[in-house]
């Protein structure tokens, strides 16, 4: 083992790749050295994207001489698969994974492996399917239920969505995770009041007027974050959604300014949350402040929001500054907005 790896290392340091990687193969063929070495140096040796790329077939062959050495070996199913997928097999390592959820006691990650990319392959079907075998095996895993809850969310199926949510909260053995679960169902209880096409989240304009089964949507909503910030005062996505929500009603908006404020202390560069502090100085009749953190806001946005965009034209508006915010309302539909909410702001202008 010492005079392989010194052999290799020799080669290294003269930059001799093809022959440091020949040293290394021979390396990997010892039983002697431990296979957690071996992953070691493969992981180090893939570090470095290119050159990853420039000796790909040299580390295809390392990466297979292990996997064909422990087949077993979780540690090296695990590295040969993420190298498969590095190598654009993906369908490959599904394979793997899914043969290690077939064994006598699967581990969880390998069932997270398999939703994964079936997720990314956009087979839902198959992600129920892995999902519900996942919970044969671990009836009392949290973030199962949670998983579950997405799926259904997806879906808008509602209430399978909160049953899932709240099995997750029986098992749930850490305040932070009970706090995103308490999240995630305050989250359902707005959809439900969205639902109800009254509920307006994108400004101003064109304002519904609620009934009263969306006000006790609302209300349990509020009372799901508070539960949420209880657990974990910390908690940037239910701070941030509970300060927006708050400032579209028009309510309590210096309780949403400091709750947005103390999201940005954690995240200070991100655009949703620059939006909603935005959009709570706006409400509050801070124009001016609100239009500079907006800007910041659209400058650090990379996904071409049509949310951003949206309030970034209330704010020019607003600012009076009609012909820009023209401009954005139109972005903003071009982005996805929905024309409802578009109309009523151009009229507006002309």
């Amino acid at each position: 083992v010492m005079a392989w790896a010194a052999l290799g290392e020799h080669y290294h340091r003269r930059g001799n790749t093809r022959s440091y990687l020949n040293a290394t193969y021979n390396l990997f063929k010892l039983k002697r050295l431990p296979v957690g070495e071996k992953i070691s140096i493969f992981k180090h040796l893939t570090a470095n994207r290119r050159f990853y790329s420039d000796n790909y077939p040299q580390l295809d062959i390392l990466a297979t001489t292990l996997h064909n050495a422990y087949p077993e070996d979780k540690s090296v199913t695990e590295m040969f698969a993420n190298h498969l997928i590095s190598s654009g097999k993906i369908d490959d390592a599904l394979l793997l994974f899914k043969a290690q959820t077939q064994q006598e006691k699967p581990d969880l990650d390998s069932f997270t492996s398999v939703m994964e990319i079936e997720s990314y392959l956009n087979r839902p079907d198959s992600v129920k399917l892995y999902l519900n075998r996942a919970l044969q095996h671990f009836p009392k895993d949290a973030k199962l239920y949670v998983r579950a809850g997405f799926i259904r969310l997806a879906s808008n199926e509602l209430e399978d969505a909160l049953k899932q949510y709240r099995e997750a909260l029986k098992f749930a053995d850490t305040d932070t995770l009970r706090s995103e679960i308490w999240g995630y169902i305050g989250d359902i209880y707005h959809q439900k009041a969205v639902n109800g096409n009254s509920m307006v989240i994108e400004g101003s304009f064109g304002t519904r007027s609620k009934n009263r089964q969306e006000r006790k949507y609302m209300a349990q909503c509020y009372n799901c974050y508070k539960k949420a910030l209880e657990l974990f005062p910390d908690n940037a996505g239910v701070l941030n959604n509970y300060a927006y929500f708050l400032s579209v009603s028009g309510k309590d908006l210096e309780k949403a300014l400091k709750m947005s404020a103390n999201t940005l202390k954690a995240e200070p560069d991100n655009p949703t949350y620059l939006d909603t502090y935005a959009w709570v100085l706006f409400k509050s009749g801070q124009v001016e402040k609100a239009l500079n953190i907006m800007r910041r806001a659209i400058s650090l946005d990379t996904t071409n929001s049509h949310v951003l965009l949206m309030h970034y034209g209330d704010v020019l508006f607003e600012s009076n500054q009609k012909y820009l915010a023209r401009i954005y309302w139109r972005k903003a539909l071009e982005a996805g907005a929905n024309i409802k909410d578009i109309e009523p702001r151009i009229k507006k202008l002309d």
